[in-house]
């Protein structure tokens, strides 16, 4: 790849009559043309970093939106060991669905026979930081 000088050089051998006014000139373009290149360069890497950062934050909230829905009971039924949160007749109830092995629902306080229609697991609890 030639330099900046080396093309001014050439240019010059096109047009002699421009002198070293030309050259400096030429030079002076060069220098503008490839600053405006390296700002393009830097604020396209800036964008790719920040199209990545929010990739995945869009990545994240989808997986946590996919979490937090709403399962039909007549769809599918949790496991039987975890807490989950249930839709009932009179309201919300944190239930586990099995009541070991009978496959009933209970809630926290011990009330078996919910009428739950829908449920979703909780969220993970907070990290300690």
């Amino acid at each position: 790849m030639k330099t900046p000088k080396e093309l001014a050089q050439e240019w010059l051998k096109t047009f002699p009559e421009g002198g070293d006014c030309c050259e400096v000139g030429f030079l002076a373009g060069y220098q503008a043309a490839k600053d405006q290149l390296d700002t393009a360069i830097a604020s396209r890497d800036a964008w790719k970093e920040d199209a990545e950062r929010y990739a995945e934050s869009a990545d994240y909230w989808k997986a946590q939106a996919a979490a937090l829905q709403w399962i039909l009971v007549k769809d599918r039924l949790p496991d039987s060991t975890p807490m989950v949160l249930a839709n009932c007749s009179d309201g919300y109830e944190l239930a586990y669905y099995g009541n070991y092995g009978k496959g009933q629902w209970t809630n926290t306080l011990g009330t078996e026979h919910l009428n739950v229609t829908h449920w979703m697991p909780l969220p993970k609890p907070p990290e300690d930081k």
